[in-house]
């Protein structure tokens, strides 16, 4: 049976375009991987692309992560490949950085404060994540022309109020929480041909990742524009009978 690329769901040919991408990227995690890391198949440009994101994503979680002083040491070598063979990055990340001492001297990456994170880059990886574990969980494949998608960390208060925060946490806490390693925890909801999938890396920064079918949106949309119309009409003749 001919697989299909669980991002883009283009058909997959063995030496041509086929890979297998690792869910959550690999590089979140230090020398020693955990041994149940999820792989779902995709293509080669689906696979590649996202590299340097997937890159600058893990130096942000590694400085931000509220990690035992056993994980901080475990992340401390990956962390200085990372930065030795990503100088271009290193220095748009230390940029971000309050306390850049910290960093030269020694890597002490729990010491770290960052200022201003690039939230949209690494809500990014992060909602590819999200569809790699769909993937995973349901064996369905997210399609953009069909799915309204969004994407957004929680310390982000910008994008969502905490009303909306208490809420989106409560539906996915109430689904069975999964663990890869000791730095990332998930769980996963359905309901209606929908999906919520709820993360935390490094046991500090949290991610939501809600996918919503368009013509189910779109009927909501039109049922709750129905409403107001009808409120609008209903005020209207309750003045006239005044």
């Amino acid at each position: 049976m001919l697989k299909l690329c669980a991002y883009c769901s283009v058909p997959l040919i063995k030496n041509l375009n086929k890979s297998k991408d690792h869910v959550p990227p690999k590089c979140f995690w230090g020398d020693s991987k955990p041994n149940n890391l999820i792989t779902v198949p995709s293509c080669k440009s689906c696979n590649n692309d996202a590299s340097e994101d997937d890159t600058y994503t893990f130096l942000h979680h590694t400085m931000r992560g509220e990690l035992s002083d056993d994980l901080v040491q475990e992340f401390i070598e990956p962390f200085k490949k990372t930065v030795n063979h990503n100088q271009g990055l290193a220095k748009e990340i230390l940029k971000n950085c309050q306390d850049v001492p910290a960093l030269l001297k020694g890597f002490q990456v729990d010491t770290l404060h960052l200022v201003s994170p690039k939230w949209k880059r690494m809500e990014a990886v992060m909602e590819r994540t999200a569809r790699g574990l769909i993937y995973h969980h349901y064996d369905t494949i997210i399609c953009e022309d069909k799915t309204i998608i969004r994407t957004f960390a929680l310390d982000c208060i910008r994008k969502v109020d905490i009303k909306t925060k208490e809420l989106l946490k409560s539906i996915c806490q109430h689904s069975e929480i999964h663990s890869i390693g000791e730095t990332f925890l998930y769980s996963t909801f359905q309901f209606h041909g929908n999906y919520v999938v709820f993360m935390v890396v490094n046991k500090s920064v949290e991610y939501v990742s809600i996918f919503t079918d368009r013509e189910i949106d779109m009927a909501n949309m039109n049922k709750k524009r129905r409403q107001a119309r009808n409120r609008r009409k209903a005020f209207k003749r309750s003045r006239k009978n005044k």
